[in-house]
């Protein structure tokens, strides 16, 4: 059984913050998401400390455009929201 990386507590309607139960890249968090949300939709952002860095988007399992900037794969979240419902989901990451 795969260690679970987070889980994700509602903080507003439609609004998630994730709580992280050890480090994870992007990559982890993009792997996690594409395994368990196989029924989503939507965009994942990733912000450094000034700027977005790089977004892709995926939909049922799959990523449909890879990142721009494929060194964001590697970054440790410091903390990641979800926005939406049901199966049109927005994920922002932020790493340092």
């Amino acid at each position: 059984m795969k260690e679970e990386l987070f889980e994700f507590h509602e903080a507003a309607p439609n609004r998630y913050i994730a709580h992280f139960y050890r480090e994870c890249t992007v990559a982890e968090f993009i792997e996690t998401i594409l395994e368990t949300r196989s029924k989503e939709h939507g965009r994942i952002v990733v912000f450094g400390p000034n700027r977005p860095l790089a977004n892709c988007g995926y939909a049922y399992g799959k990523i449909t455009d890879e990142f721009e900037n494929a060194e964001a794969n590697n970054k440790i979240i410091c903390s990641a929201f979800a926005y939406g419902g049901c199966v049109s989901v927005d994920y922002a990451l932020t790493v340092l």
